[in-house]
C-alpha cells in the first residue's frame, strides 16, 4: 500500500486534520495526527491499526524524527532569501 493511501487511511480512521507519518525503526510506522478544535491544535500519535500509542520511548522517537525532518526542510534554501542570497555571493 503507498504512503499517500495509508495516510488517507489513518485520517479517515481518527478524523485527524493532518497526519505526519515518522518510521524511527524499520518496520514501524507512527503517525503523528493533528487535531483542529476550539481550544486550538491538538496531537496524538497513532500506529497502523490507528490505534493511540502509549509507549513513551516509541512516541519520543517517532516526534523526534518528525522534528529534525522539520529543522531541516526549513533550513534547507528556505528561511530567508536575502540572506541565503547575501551568502552565496560571499562565497564567490
Amino acid at each position: 500500500m503507498s504512503l499517500t493511501i495509508e495516510l488517507e487511511r489513518i485520517a479517515e480512521k481518527t478524523g485527524a486534520d493532518a497526519v505526519l507519518p515518522a518510521e524511527a525503526h524499520p518496520g514501524d510506522r507512527v503517525y503523528l495526527c493533528a487535531f483542529e478544535g476550539g481550544a486550538g491544535r491538538t496531537w496524538l500519535a497513532f500506529d497502523e491499526d490507528a490505534e493511540p500509542i502509549a509507549d513513551r520511548r516509541r512516541l519520543r522517537d517517532a516526534v523526534s524524527i518528525l522534528a529534525l525532518c522539520e529543522l531541516a526542510e526549513e533550513t534547507a534554501a528556505g528561511g530567508d532569501l536575502d540572506d541565503l542570497r547575501s551568502q552565496l555571493a560571499a562565497l564567490r
